[in-house]
Parts: structure tokens; sequence; C-alpha cells
């Protein structure tokens, strides 16, 4: 559990995880930041659903995640295979988690993310990745780190997506 590795690491007691991650969620629900879609994820997940069991294998809580996807209206595209560090570890351990769910090989999975651990947990897994960023920089720096395929908007990466699992 991420909030316990986080107590542990910070000499706190691991009777405060469940009250520690009530704030969190409640913070976040209470707060007036709306999340955002990025451009094209919704028709993106449109064009997949019908191709491919699509999920989501995230480093934040499942409830955060769930909670800022149902704002943008895209959380029950993905909610099948929903993972969250809830059960802990690295992103290479959550994405893991999820490649055992699927129950399907490596070579059948695609994989999109958007930071250096996503690279590297797409790599040690031998999943398809797709390096996603809007910013010029960002894409260069996945690169940099391994990743093949990159993506700078969402009609892209539904080509990239279609393309890796024909």
């Amino acid at each position: 559990n991420i909030i316990e590795e986080i107590l542990a690491r910070n000499h706190l007691p691991l009777t405060l995880a469940q009250s520690v991650m009530d704030h969190y969620i409640t913070t976040l629900k209470a707060s007036k930041i709306k999340a955002v879609a990025i451009e094209g994820a919704e028709s993106m997940l449109a064009a997949l659903q019908s191709k491919a069991q699509l999920g989501i294998a995230t480093a934040n809580l499942l409830a955060a995640a769930k909670h800022r996807l149902q704002q943008v209206q895209l959380w029950s595209a993905v909610e099948k295979f929903a993972h969250g560090a809830d059960g802990g570890g690295h992103k290479s351990d959550i994405l893991d988690r999820a490649i055992k769910n699927l129950n399907l090989p490596p070579q059948r999975i695609v994989y999109i993310g958007d930071n250096i651990n996503d690279v590297t947990a797409g790599l040690t897994h031998g999943v398809h990745f797709i390096g996603f960023s809007t910013d010029a920089n960002r894409r260069q720096t996945l690169a940099n780190h391994g990743a093949i395929h990159i993506s700078a908007n969402h009609l892209e990466t539904t080509g990239l997506v279609l393309a890796l699992l024909a």
C-alpha cells in the first residue's frame, strides 16, 4: 500500500494509513481544481473500445484516479482493468499486477505512459510502450530513455495502438 510505504519511510505509525488515505481523497474531492482530459483522449478510447481491453495502471491511488477520470467521463472506459498504487510498489509493480489481471501475453499489451518510470516499467515487462506527451522536450526525454514509439497527440496514439496490435 502506497500510504503505508510513505508512513514507514517517514517513521509514522501504520495505524494512520486509513485516515491519511481518507483525508487525501476527501481533500481531492473537495478541491475546486477540476480534471481536464487531454484533447483526443475520449475519441481514442471510443475508437479502441471495441478492439481492445482497456485499463489503467497509475502510481496514484485508484480512488483518486477514478475521481479525476469520472470528472471527464473517461472512467467507464478503463474501470474493468484499473490498477493503482493501493497495492504498493513502484510503477513496474503496478504494471505487473495489471498484466497478470489481463492474462494476455506481453506482445498483446500496449502501455501508454508519460514519464521515465513508465518507460522503464513498459520495457521491463516486454509490452509495447508508447511514450506520450504534448511537450516536445518530454517526448525527447522518453525517447532518450528507450521509448521507441512516441506520440504527441491521441489521434497519433490511436494509430500506433492499432498498428501494434495488428
